[in-house]
């Protein structure tokens, strides 16, 4: 639901190099799976994409774009947020540089949008995380919270390229389709690897 469309490959519509990626994963015994959206999920299947028409659809295409000629959004470029302003545990505004100039921006409500790096950082900066490494850095602890920062995941990969001889494919089709999630042999986190193969690297 909502404007950000979810779609998979077909087996029909997988290349031929895709075809074989496929056989061989279910030939060495990884099952197949319908949905790598499931965190349960294990096996080889089709990558869930938000795109449409060949595009990927992103944040600024489906929700931006419909909500541009709304009176009551304005959207500033060149605006920095330093820190979220709060009264008592609750968020009241963000301190942000505009243009170079600090100011200070109050609202009803809050949403801090600033993905997996940057929120727990703002959220730092403002008071808001473990006191102990907050205060390890010199900020006084508005709200104790010792999620906030915390679990953060890397996702390291490795790419090994090989030349596929005859088996080639055009930049015109999709550059990836399936991926086999699995677990390491002697692992105790559960489909801790993914292996995909692309069709061409531009």
């Amino acid at each position: 639901d909502g404007p950000v469309p979810i779609v998979r490959w077909h087996e029909t519509e997988l290349v031929d190099l895709q075809k074989a990626f496929r056989e061989t994963c279910l030939n060495l015994g990884y099952p197949w799976t319908d949905d790598h959206n499931d965190p349960s999920s294990t096996g080889v299947g089709s990558f869930p994409m938000n795109r449409a028409e060949g595009r990927r659809m992103s944040t600024a295409l489906t929700y931006l774009q419909t909500a541009e000629d709304r009176p009551n959004l304005t959207v500033w470029s060149n605006a920095l947020v330093h820190r979220v302003l709060l009264s008592g545990s609750r968020a009241t505004g963000v301190l942000l540089d505009r243009d170079g100039t600090l100011e200070e921006v109050t609202a009803g409500e809050v949403v801090l949008c600033a993905g997996s790096i940057q929120t727990p950082a703002l959220l730092w900066r403002s008071g808001v995380g473990p006191p102990e490494e907050l205060a390890a850095l010199g900020i006084e602890t508005a709200v104790a919270n010792q999620a906030v920062g915390a679990n953060l995941t890397d996702h390291p990969g490795v790419f090994y390229f090989v030349a596929p001889g005859t088996r080639t494919v055009p930049f015109s089709e999709p550059q990836y389709q399936l991926g086999a999630r699995y677990t390491l042999t002697d692992s105790t986190d559960v489909n801790d690897m993914l292996f995909s193969l692309m069709n061409y690297w531009d």
